[in-house]
């Protein structure tokens, strides 16, 4: 579709419409545009990119706009939603420990006044291969807390699951096999779980014979 910014001010706007003949009642459409450039912060030029969420052609609501940053300074902006490079566009980020926030952005995405923060926030870990994972704590049913920290230096395996998950579910006997074999070499098996109730975890527990360590 084309946008219009003004009277005479257009510019091509992307959207993928996807139809399905098993469901030929719903017709999803999903924005495939942003605008991408270079901005100057913490004596370096960053690369960002402008997402407009509420897929209305428009780049200027705060509330409804995304930001990729590169934050980690690699010269790659990762796009995914758990992503330590993706921001909504009202919300504090941190490059280089340095806070800024975006205050302005011109309603055709060409640009965006970005200046420091009052609000100090920390950097988002990134959730790669290679990095280290970020610290949590959590507790046991009967509300013993552990942290990921207590294991440092052990193997560990973190295993985010529900019991609503049919491929949590397909896993279990793998990771239950995990911990029978290596447990007792060190090898540290820690579910979270994020079932609503403790009650459903509990029933899972003993449904699905888990002897590892569970956080709810």
């Amino acid at each position: 579709m084309i946008a219009s910014y003004g009277e005479t001010q257009t510019a091509p706007y992307r959207m993928l419409l996807m139809w399905s003949g098993q469901m030929p009642a719903v017709m999803t459409y999903c924005r495939d545009s942003y605008r991408e450039g270079l901005v100057s912060l913490s004596d370096r030029e960053v690369r960002i990119a402008l997402f407009d969420e509420d897929t209305d052609g428009w780049y200027d609501a705060l509330d409804a706009g995304g930001l990729l940053i590169d934050t980690d300074g690699d010269g790659e902006l990762y796009a995914a939603l758990d992503s330590h490079e993706w921001f909504r566009l009202d919300e504090p980020f941190n490059v280089d420990g340095v806070t800024y926030m975006v205050e302005e952005v011109a309603a055709d995405g060409s640009w965006a006044r970005i200046e420091l923060s009052e609000e100090s926030v920390a950097p988002k870990p990134p959730l790669l291969v290679g990095f280290e994972a970020p610290g949590f704590s959590g507790g046991e049913i009967d509300g013993t807390a552990h942290s990921l920290s207590d294991f440092r230096g052990e193997v560990v395996v973190l295993d985010f699951w529900a019991a609503w998950c049919g491929p949590c579910l397909a896993e279990l006997p793998t990771l239950r096999q995990l911990h029978e074999d290596y447990g007792a070499s060190g090898l540290t098996i820690l579910g979270i779980n994020i079932d609503r109730t403790p009650d459903t975890l509990r029933q899972a527990i003993d449904e699905y014979y888990i002897e590892y360590l569970q956080l709810h």
